[in-house]
C-alpha cells in the first residue's frame, strides 16, 4: 500500500527492517502507517523515506526516516500533542488531524515502549519506536 503511494509521488521507499517484536500486530500497522503517512506527506519528489531496526541491550527500535521538510525547533516539543499541528493550514486544507504522533506515543506506552523524534528543517525527520526486549522464560524459570 505504501509502495504504491510512493512510487505515486516520486519518493523512494526503502525497507531494511527485520527481526521479531513483542507487539500487538494491529497497533504496530497503525503506528507504522501514521508514520509513513506523515513522511509521505512531508517527502518531496525525489525524496526518501527509509524504515530499519536496531537492537540496544534491552531494547528493539524500529526507526523511520524521511529526506522531507523536516520540523522547526519551535515545534518539536508539541509534536505528540494531540491536535497539535504545526501548519494550521494544513489542518484547513484536510491533511491532518494532528492527532498521528499523539496515537503513534499511546501505542508505544500500552507497549512499554517510547517513541522519539528528531527533525531538522529542510533535512528531515527520524522517529524511533523503542521496543522493550521481553526475555522467554526458560523451562526452569516458569512456575511448576
Amino acid at each position: 500500500f505504501y509502495q504504491a503511494m510512493a512510487d505515486e509521488s516520486d519518493i523512494t521507499l526503502v525497507n531494511k527492517a527485520s527481526g521479531p517484536v513483542a507487539a500487538n500486530p494491529g497497533l504496530l500497522r497503525r503506528a507504522l502507517g501514521n508514520l509513513l503517512g506523515n513522511a509521505l506527506r512531508h517527502t518531496p519528489a525525489g525524496g526518501q523515506i527509509s524504515i530499519r531496526t536496531a537492537i540496544q541491550p534491552s531494547l528493539l527500535q524500529i526507526i523511520v526516516s524521511d529526506s522531507g521538510s523536516g520540523i522547526a525547533p519551535e515545534d518539536l516539543p508539541h509534536v505528540f500533542d494531540r491536535f497539535y499541528c504545526a501548519d494550521a493550514a494544513r489542518l484547513r486544507q484536510g491533511q491532518g488531524t494532528g492527532l498521528g504522533l499523539a496515537i503513534v506515543r499511546s501505542i508505544m506506552q500500552l507497549h512499554g515502549g517510547e517513541a522519539t523524534l528528531q527533525s531538522e528543517l529542510g533535512t528531515g525527520t527520524t522517529v524511533t519506536l523503542s521496543f522493550p526486549i521481553i526475555a522467554a522464560e526458560t523451562p526452569a524459570s516458569q512456575p511448576r
